[in-house]
């Protein structure tokens, strides 16, 4: 009995590593395409915490100076910067922090045109 060769793109095995390689690269667009969403949330809302402790504890500190020099602590630029020109995200070097009162006139920028 003559046995006849099978080219390899005819193969079974070609074709089976064929279907496993297609399943392999479905799965991890599938986990990408459904872990990408929730790990952008869950940075988005990490951030957004870091940022609200930030400015709680930095709120902390201006209500702490308004009770030892009054509202007048505000029109003080100096203090203002010397207070605020250090806030930043961590990791951040672009971020900075600026303060608006209630009426939303700027009281602290770090770009002194903008106040």
């Amino acid at each position: 009995m003559e046995r006849k060769k099978v080219k390899i793109i005819e193969s079974m095995m070609f074709k089976i590593i064929c279907l496993f390689s297609v399943g392999i690269f479905l799965m991890a667009g599938m986990m990408v395409w459904i872990s990408l969403p929730r790990s952008q949330s869950m940075t988005k809302e990490l951030v957004q915490n870091y940022m609200l402790s930030s400015a709680q504890t930095n709120g902390h500190i201006l209500d702490m100076a308004m009770e030892t020099s009054g509202e007048a602590f505000l029109k003080n630029k100096s203090a203002l910067n010397q207070l605020l020109s250090d806030v930043k995200i961590e990791g951040n070097e672009t971020s900075y922090a600026y303060l608006v009162d209630a009426n939303g006139t700027m009281l602290y920028h770090p770009t002194a045109d903008k106040i």
